[in-house]
């Protein structure tokens, strides 16, 4: 019975073709709008490379200073501050390992290179391979060893092997940065500027920082330039640490007369963290989460009521043909189903084809649409280079899922109504009608 609606479902597309095209295109569209949407988030918050470990992850960016008067003082933090809170034999079961990492923008020069490249650097301690699943095509990180024998180790992307010294194997090669020269010990897949936290073409052992040996500045020596990124052996340990990181704040606040230190909320989840505007201030969900409500409305609904009324109109164009199946004995509940089944061979056929829409609009539009992933640090050297879209990021079958199940049953809905409203009129009417 199924198989036999498919078919006159099929022959009646065939027969209504600038129809059937109209329809098909103007769900396509809907699709690949909210497909691109999809995939925009799905890109910020998915367990994707290198930062597989999103989930399970937390995120410490910002401290600030408030003294009696109220005046605050805010940046990022003292490598002092990350460690007091946080000491490693304070860790216990729910804290895996903590990585601390500062960015930056410098040139870096090589023999086969001599004017330079601008790329982004990240210091960071050995633990950064551990948090990141940095994927190594040659050679390896460096370490605990290495930090502390400076030895003078790096490890870089394989762009940026290729662009300092066209191979990509340049590991045992040398490069210059901050008038100090490195020695190649790795060599990585490429990491996507839309994967913020982790991307870089440098990296750097955290005691080439210039503020690794220094305390910290303000008035508590707290404040500084490094970020931590804390990894949970599970999600469900993420309240444990926070009330651990709360408690090393309020241990350190009891030491100082003048001023109190608050981090606002920190150490963030994944998501939480992407929506932290301000680093002297709470989050603020409320605005964002309204904006995506909107714009998923408008992507939505917009395209439901156009469909409507290209059904209504299509209704009333076969007001006939209805009719003459209701003499023949036809029930409303048969010509219900089969205008249903019509509807969802042409959304199906629709979906397919804002599928590929959505994919062909994320891979060409990548920095236009994803530019609010990309910090200030990194839109300088984003804004010449092409940005990194790999398939993991795009070939999400429940992203695809998700949004073909809200359209199809947009879609219904705006079939529904239309051929309900139109097969109440009785079978005189529907014959003499020439609408």
């Amino acid at each position: 019975m199924i198989k036999l609606y498919f078919k006159q479902s099929w022959e009646i597309i065939k027969q209504n073709k600038l129809f059937s095209g109209v329809y098909i295109l103007g769900t396509a569209l809907a699709i690949a709008l909210v497909m691109t949407y999809a995939i925009t988030w799905y890109i910020k918050i998915a367990d994707i490379y290198p930062e597989e470990n999103r989930s399970r992850s937390l995120y410490m960016g910002y401290l600030a200073e408030i003294d009696n008067k109220g005046w605050t003082s805010s940046s990022s933090m003292s490598r002092l501050f990350i460690e007091t809170v946080l000491p490693q034999e304070q860790w216990g079961d729910e804290i895996e390992t903590v990585a601390i990492m500062a960015t930056d923008g410098e040139k870096i020069y090589s023999d086969e290179l001599p004017e330079g490249v601008k790329a982004s650097l990240m210091y960071a301690c050995a633990e950064i391979s551990q948090v990141f699943d940095y994927r190594f095509l040659y050679g390896g990180a460096f370490t605990q060893e290495d930090m502390t024998a400076r030895t003078q180790k790096v490890f870089i992307s394989r762009k940026c092997a290729r662009e300092l010294f066209g191979v990509e194997d340049a590991v045992g090669r040398r490069l210059r940065c901050n008038l100090k020269e490195y020695e190649v010990c790795g060599v990585v897949k490429d990491v996507s500027l839309f994967t913020t936290k982790s991307y870089a073409d440098v990296w750097l052992p955290l005691s080439e920082h210039r503020s690794f040996e220094r305390s910290g500045f303000g008035e508590t020596a707290m404040l500084g330039e490094f970020a931590a990124v804390i990894l949970a052996r599970s999600s469900k340990d993420f309240d444990a640490i926070r009330e651990r990181v709360a408690s090393g704040i309020k241990k350190l606040n009891s030491t100082f007369t003048n001023v109190q230190l608050n981090n606002y909320g920190q150490p963030d989840n994944h998501f939480a963290s992407g929506f932290r505007s301000y680093s002297n201030a709470p989050i603020d969900f409320s605005k964002p989460l309204t904006k995506i409500i909107l714009i998923l409305l408008a992507l939505l609904l917009v395209p439901a009521i156009n469909l409507a009324g290209i059904i209504a109109s299509g209704m009333e164009g076969r007001l006939e043909e209805l009719g003459i199946r209701k003499t023949f004995g036809a029930s409303r509940r048969v010509l219900v189903k089969q205008i249903l089944y019509e509807n969802f061979l042409l959304t199906f056929l629709g979906g397919v084809l804002g599928l590929v829409f959505s994919y062909l609009i994320v891979y060409f539009a990548a920095p236009t649409l994803l530019l609010v992933s990309i910090n200030d640090s990194l839109f300088s050297i984003a804004e010449n280079q092409h940005v990194a879209i790999t398939p993991q990021m795009l070939f999400s079958p429940a992203v695809f899922v998700a949004a073909f199940g809200v359209c199809l049953l947009l879609n219904l809905l705006a079939a529904t109504v239309p051929a309900c409203i139109s097969l109440r009129k009785n079978i005189v009417d529907s014959l003499t009608d020439k609408k």
